[in-house]
């Protein structure tokens, strides 16, 4: 019986968080729109991998944001051919 309890509990507790989840928005520049992205810094190097030639290579990532009514947004790079990467 507790068991099933507590089961529930958690299921409620997870609903919850999934609901949460859902209400924050996501904005996004539309083609041909710009935006002033500024970096923040550096964050480390966060992301690792190794490439075909079996070298292990560390990808520097930076925090950038833009900048809207007075809120910065973190802005996110989708072009994959625009990363730099430290050896």
């Amino acid at each position: 019986m507790k068991t099933r309890k507590s089961q529930k509990i958690i299921s409620t507790i997870l609903l919850i968080f999934m609901i949460i989840g859902q209400l924050n928005n996501v904005f996004a520049a539309q083609i041909g729109e710009t935006k002033d992205l500024v970096s923040l810094g550096e964050c480390g190097n966060d992301l690792r991998y190794t490439n075909p030639q079996g070298v292990t290579v560390d990808i520097i990532t930076h925090y950038v944001v833009y900048n809207e009514n007075g809120k910065q947004y973190p802005a996110y790079c989708l072009n994959s051919d625009l990363h730099r990467s430290r050896r």
